[in-house]
């Protein structure tokens, strides 16, 4: 029996099959490389793979930019033409930002 505030732990409850998202890595990202007003693309195949791939570059950029003396900032968006999709990645300078 379990309350509000206590949460059951149970043993050898089997795993649900079904569809799970194959971990994708990112390819190298070439952040360190970019200056203010370039950019790149990284094409995925529909929205729901845009969607993660958003988060998963947002999270890499985040990780480069403690890790380094990074200077330049960095806008991510969502991209879609003619049927293809991707993310985009721009480099900014500071003063660039509007967030």
């Amino acid at each position: 029996m379990s309350t509000a505030n206590t949460v059951l732990i149970e043993t050898n409850v089997p795993v649900p099959e079904g569809k799970q998202h194959e971990k994708e890595p990112l390819p190298s990202l070439p952040l360190k490389q970019m200056q203010p007003g370039q950019s790149f693309l990284l094409e995925t195949r529909d929205e729901e793979h845009t969607r993660r791939k958003l988060s998963a570059v947002r999270s890499a950029i985040a990780r480069f930019v403690q890790t380094t003396n990074q200077t330049n900032k960095f806008r991510v968006f969502k991209w879609s033409k003619n049927g293809r999709f991707g993310v985009r990645v721009f480099c900014v300078s500071d003063d660039e930002t509007d967030e």
